[in-house]
């Protein structure tokens, strides 16, 4: 599947400046999903998220001092209209990308994009959203994206928050994060049991 002629030069080395451990990185990602949940402004999104983690992406951009070089990056979520990466350098936002990932079935995507935010969230890792160029298809790369009926949202919710603790309690060693995390999955369990009930 090719999108807008995007392609990843095959013959450049893929250079990672993150080099975190898997732990580190669970324990990165779960921070940053706790203050996704409570940031309101994120969690008003129109597109829905899901959940990326676990895959390797490479990203290229096209200007500015790190064009024509390839990075490995870790994905932090995908959207039908952009992604969520981990990188580990400062990327000016408006720099044009092209990023490569595979589908479910294995097939070979390169997308273009924009950033459209950088952000420091510890030691060498930055945070970077990019708007991609065309939408795509989530379910195309993510199990989590198949189709939900609105009855099913409440409960995704749920899913979401003890994921999210799960992650900080098998890498972190906070209980201040471990104890905000659970009370997310209280909230959203009391969100369940307060709302419409199916006969």
């Amino acid at each position: 599947m090719a999108v807008s002629g995007a392609r990843v030069d095959p013959h450049s080395p893929v250079v990672d400046l993150l080099r975190l451990a898997d732990s580190e990185r669970g324990r990165l990602v779960a921070w940053m999903e706790q203050r996704a949940s409570a940031d309101s402004a994120r969690s008003k999104r129109v597109a829905r998220r899901f959940d990326a983690s676990g895959q390797r992406w490479i990203l290229q951009f096209a200007e500015g001092a790190q064009s024509g070089q390839k990075f490995l990056v870790l994905p932090v979520d995908l959207s039908e209209q952009g992604v969520c990466v981990l990188h580990g350098a400062f990327v000016y936002v408006r720099t044009p990308c092209v990023i490569s990932l595979r589908s479910l079935d294995g097939e070979a995507v390169s997308l273009t994009g924009r950033v459209t935010r950088c952000e420091h969230v510890g030691g060498r890792a930055h945070e970077i959203g990019i708007r991609l160029d065309h939408r795509i298809d989530a379910a195309m790369f993510v199990r989590s994206a198949e189709p939900f009926s609105s009855g099913d949202e409440p409960w995704i919710t749920l899913r979401h928050s003890v994921e999210t603790m799960m992650k900080l309690v098998s890498s972190s060693r906070d209980v201040v994060q471990v104890r905000t995390a659970m009370t997310r999955v209280q909230h959203d369990l009391g969100a369940i049991e307060s709302g419409p009930r199916s006969i």
